[in-house]
């Protein structure tokens, strides 16, 4: 793209030609032909991907300084089927839409400003990763500590239960031998309290005032009488554990034993472990949550109809190409059918259809022998609008005129054409679809029955191209109807809807064009296209020529302007099988590789440098959150007047599911040739388009707690200082043992 990611310009630039407008009044979005003044000495606009990017992260970004905004270029198109589910009624999560949720969130992103894409691998994989090279060190006061306990519980202690046998036991066994008759008494007392209480209930059962004084009563009368002995039990029984051991002081030394750093790498192990399911695709799906949870009912547009519509122009591209394929489909069914001799019917249907095939072939043999072979599928597409139709210079467009010829020229002699041909285009349609039902019904395919899944499908297509050809020239007729109605002059369109989609805030900025040639000061993945005219359209377009025509154009205008609007909403990330956290101990770990889980640091924001350290560790960030946008409508208009082949390349790119600028053109869910996600219209002085799917821009990330942790071949003193490997705290063990053996002769220890 032009904006170069690895420049420098632009970045401490003051950014004057940005704009957030709260209130759009008529024509303040729309079409307006006031220029854009150019101030004399001004300095050039900062780049246009810097804007944006700003204006983005200023109002969804927030304040914590360790995420930054990771921009996908183009955005990435959603379908909000593919996440639906009856949450309202506290349905279960089907397994499908876990699938979907857990590829959607847990994807990993090369630390950078901006990224063509992710980089192919999953926050589960390298967090187990993370989790796998790291062993811990141990406090060498913490585990002197739990070995001079242990001594202390595995101390010989004799005590008489009470059957006048004094037998070797350990304080150990003595206390917790007390504690359970202690409990077990307890236990006894509660139960039999219950049970009073129910056979009471059973005897006064009424709910008047007079059986409630009376069950009250005798329960008195009854606790009065025996509580006192259970009371007396009990803390005897309790008498005898403090005389060997406080409890409170048995808690203190559980404590001191189950403390101590590095445990918690093992439960993340288990967590992770345990909460993964198995993927319908065989895989396994690590289940998150996003908030809010009815994201997915966020994912609509609020584009009315009328917005929607695209110039007659854009349709009639559309057209050609629908022409085109009902003629290959005609061609491939005549094909099919001439291997079935014999049938009167077929045969019937297919002299029909040549004779159709013939009249068309004659009404258009001057057409191709002037202008060549591309202009037989214009003359089709131009019999669906009529020889009236303002977008003849449009079809004409769409083909290569010859030098001797004009585009003028060719628009007469398609009009001269029409009121004949359109019988017999007509007359061809019809023949292709009687042909194809003819050898359909044909007996002769039941013998032949290797033809008849040939030609279902490309019957079944031909009637689907038909409905879209009709489809397409409503379209067409609508849009010149709607749009001719409009007074000739300049387009009102707003940037955005009236109303803002609730949870979404709204963007709206206007720089200048030339802004986009225009090297940004961001840092971008090495996935990241450089071409001015591949960023103008989102990565591809059919024609270089006409694409750097209009990208020159619109950057070399001055008094080009671009306008966005766009609705904005941030969906947070949440993952209970996820503890970032424990990263933060990993001063008291140890590393089994020389590979870092994160950079050292420290750092103060995020820089290039700081990227590229990220960018060499294994798990340097991860996504906390994406952001979601709609009803996105880019706009380019000038005072002077666009020209028809700027215009064309940019409406031709965009019918065919092409984007613009940061925003994704690919349709969110499956669509004909036809139909687009992108709707583009232009006038004489502006080109607007208008994105009807919703799309994820990008991320954010959160860096990875530093890795503070050290390389085990290197545990020198200074880095085992107050500490104890593995092997030094299993063999304190074992000589704490065999000590103990030696000491009380006791080998069943």
């Amino acid at each position: 793209m032009s904006d170069k990611q690895d420049g420098n310009s632009g970045e401490n630039e003051e950014e004057k030609n940005m704009s957030d407008i709260a209130e759009q009044q008529d024509g303040d979005s729309g079409g307006s032909s006031a220029a854009v003044e150019p101030v004399k000495n001004a300095p050039p606009p900062p780049p246009f991907i810097d804007q944006f990017y700003k204006a983005v992260d200023d109002v969804i970004g927030g304040d914590n300084n360790n995420q930054f905004f990771c921009m996908t270029l183009p955005g990435m198109a959603v379908v909000p089927e593919n996440y639906s589910y009856d949450y309202k009624n506290h349905g279960p999560k089907p397994a499908v839409v876990m699938a979907n949720e857990s590829k959607l969130a847990n994807k990993l992103f090369d630390a950078c400003h901006m990224t063509g894409a992710d980089n192919g691998r999953s926050l589960p994989q390298m967090y187990r990763t993370a989790l796998d090279i790291l062993t811990p060190k141990l406090n060498a006061k913490i585990a002197e500590a739990k070995t001079r306990l242990r001594e202390l519980l595995m101390t010989p202690y004799d005590y008489d239960f009470g059957d006048g046998v004094v037998t070797g036991h350990t304080l150990q066994q003595v206390f917790y031998r007390l504690y359970d008759a202690y409990v077990d008494m307890k236990e006894k007392w509660v139960k039999l309290q219950a049970d009073k209480q129910d056979e009471l209930r059973e005897k006064y059962h009424g709910d008047n005032d007079e059986s409630n004084k009376k069950y009250t009563n005798e329960y008195l009368l009854w606790y009065e009488t025996v509580a006192e002995t259970y009371s007396e039990g009990l803390n005897g029984q309790r008498g005898k554990i403090l005389a060997v051991f406080s409890p409170n002081d048995m808690k203190i030394i559980e404590g001191v034993l189950d403390s101590g750093s590095g445990a918690e790498l093992e439960e993340a192990r288990e967590t992770l472990e345990n909460t993964r399911k198995q993927d319908p695709d065989g895989g396994y799906i690590y289940p998150v949550t996003l908030y809010p949870e009815n994201w997915f009912e966020l994912l609509d547009n609020s584009f009315m109809g009328v917005d929607l519509l695209e110039s007659p122009g854009a349709l009639a591209d559309s057209l050609v190409v629908l022409t085109r394929q009902r003629n290959n489909l005609v061609a491939q069914i005549n094909q099919i059918t001439a291997a079935v001799p014999g049938d009167k019917t077929v045969e019937d249907a297919r002299e029909k259809l040549k004779a159709a095939q013939d009249g068309m072939d004659t009404a258009s043999v001057g057409l191709v022998k002037s202008y060549g072979d591309g202009a037989k599928t214009v003359f089709q597409a131009a019999l669906q609008l009529g020889k009236d139709s303002s977008v003849l210079g449009r079809l004409a467009g769409a083909i290569k005129i010859p030098e001797e010829k004009t585009p003028e020229n060719l628009i007469e002699d398609l009009s001269k054409l029409i009121g004949d041909g359109m019988g017999k285009q007509q007359a061809l349609v019809n023949a292709g679809n009687e042909l194809a039902d003819a050898a359909m019904k044909s007996s002769i395919l039941k013998a032949m029955a290797s033809l008849a899944p040939l030609l279902g499908p490309l019957k079944a297509r031909l009637d689907s191209v038909n409905d879209e050809i009709n489809g397409m020239t409503n379209k067409i007729n609508i849009a010149q109807a709607v749009q001719g109605n409009a007074g000739g002059g300049q387009s009102k369109d707003m940037l955005t809807p009236n109303k803002i989609p609730k949870g979404f805030t709204q963007i709206i900025m206007e720089t200048a064009a030339s802004s986009l040639d225009s090297a940004t000061s961001k840092s971008a993945s090495a996935s990241q296209s450089t071409c001015g005219v591949n960023f103008l359209f989102c990565g591809y377009n059919q024609n270089k020529e006409e694409s750097q025509s209009a990208y020159d154009s619109f950057t070399q205008d001055k008094n080009m302007k671009i306008q966005i609007g766009l609705s904005l909403a941030k969906v947070g990330i949440g993952r209970e099988w996820f503890n970032p956290g424990l990263f933060l101990l990993s001063r008291d770990m140890c590393n089994v590789t020389t590979q870092k889980f994160s950079p050292s640091g420290p750092y103060d924001g995020f820089d290039g440098a700081r990227f590229k350290a990220m960018n060499d560790c294994l798990f340097p960030c991860y996504p906390t959150a994406f952001v979601v946008a709609r009803d996105v409508t880019v706009k380019f208009s000038t005072s002077s007047s666009i020209s028809d082949n700027h215009a064309r390349a940019m409406e031709s790119h965009t019918s065919r599911g092409g984007g613009c600028l940061c925003f994704s053109g690919s349709g969110s869910s499956s669509s004909s040739s036809s139909s687009s996600s992108v709707h583009t219209k232009s006038d004489s002085n502006s080109i607007t388009i208008r994105f009807a799917d919703p799309q994820i821009l990008g991320y954010y990330l959160e860096a990875t707690p530093p890795d503070a942790s050290a390389f085990i071949d290197d545990m020198g003193k200074d880095a085992m200082a107050g500490y104890v490997t593995i092997i030094d705290f299993v063999q304190k063990c074992k000589e704490m043992l065999e000590d103990y053996n030696k000491k009380y002769g006791n080998n069943k220890q």
